[in-house]
């Protein structure tokens, strides 16, 4: 069994496969998560995690009513000179129509981020969407998030 993976390896290095030796076999390897998401656990409590350029501040004060917010899509089309003044968003409930709005404020950063101001509180989970426009009404973009 040895040599004929010996020989296996030569004969994959010779087409210019890469052979990894330490590769452990299909059965012993534990299979790939599907979620693209990045593991929460590793993120730092005191920051908000930046995605896609995007901060989240929490504006209420009572800390035990602030959930989780988690952007899935940041599409913004506005160059980054024009992108000084804050953009009052309202979020709606992309499943339940009857859910209030909720409400927040997208401002550009000194450092050329994004900081989203939101405020959760007993909103249900799920995904909302909230479109992002500028002072004339023209929409320039559009911000999904997971509560």
């Amino acid at each position: 069994m040895r040599l004929l993976a010996a020989e296996y390896r030569l004969f994959g290095s010779l087409l210019g496969l890469s052979i990894d030796r330490e590769k452990a076999p299909e059965q012993d390897r534990p299979t790939a998560s599907t979620d693209t998401r990045p593991p929460a656990y590793g993120r730092a409590a005191a920051t908000a995690p930046l995605r896609s350029g995007v901060r989240i501040q929490h504006s209420q004060a009572a800390a035990e009513k602030r959930r989780a917010v988690d952007i899935v899509k940041f599409d913004l089309r506005v160059s980054p000179s024009r992108g000084t003044s804050p953009y009052d968003l309202r979020f709606h409930h992309t499943t339940q129509a009857g859910a209030a709005v909720l409400k927040g404020k997208l401002a550009r950063e000194s450092n050329g981020g994004w900081v989203l101001e939101i405020q959760t509180d007993d909103e249900p989970s799920g995904q909302w969407r909230a479109a992002v426009c500028n002072e004339k009404g023209e929409q320039v973009g559009i911000i999904e998030i997971n509560l």
